[in-house]
């Protein structure tokens, strides 16, 4: 088997939140060589997604306030952008797939959160993809999800009151400077 250890998270980060920003950086305290970020292009079952761009460039944000040294190796990838034109959908399959059939031998483990994990036997091909990689479940903890996020934003003209419990300032700022979820 290969030393080299890769985890994958995938996610619509729609947008990212101070859960998904702890999922990043718990991944890093597991001795991962790398860690992939992989926002969802299209979402599988059919969620509104604002452009992957936004989305990456909040990720980019959301890292870069964890203050990770530079010698972590975190990408985030618009892989599964890439991909579409190869894949009618994009399932988790395809791009584990993606990353795994170079080398069948890399240990690969796929980082969701417990949420999740409730809808595995959903996916597409999940048995292959059981097959393919290991699997770490993290907790939710009650933390507010980037859809309570985006309602706040919808509905709500003083969702700043809210939002710096989920989200950092960082990322409200650029929410709001391109004017998404509204």
């Amino acid at each position: 088997m290969n030393d080299h250890k890769t985890a994958i998270i995938g996610g619509s980060f729609n947008p990212p939140t101070f859960a998904h920003m702890k999922l990043i950086e718990m991944s890093k305290l597991t001795n991962y060589d790398r860690v992939i970020i992989a926002p969802v292009y299209q979402h599988p079952f059919g969620k509104d997604l604002i452009d992957i761009k936004h989305r990456i460039n909040m990720l980019n944000i959301a890292i870069d306030l964890l203050g990770l040294p530079d010698s972590v190796n975190i990408e985030v990838v618009d892989v599964e952008k890439k991909m579409y034109g190869f894949h009618q959908n994009n399932f988790t399959v395809n791009l584990v797939n993606y990353y795994y059939s170079p080398e069948p031998d890399r240990n690969i483990t796929l980082i969701v959160g417990s949420d999740s994990i409730e809808y595995l036997s959903k996916w597409h091909k999940y048995e292959e993809l059981c097959e393919m990689v290991n699997f770490k479940v993290m907790p939710r903890n009650n933390s507010i999800s980037s859809t309570s996020v985006r309602d706040l934003i919808k509905k709500n003209k003083n969702y700043k009151l809210w939002l710096g419990q989920a989200v950092p300032e960082e990322i409200i700022a650029y929410i709001e400077e391109h004017n998404l979820y509204r």
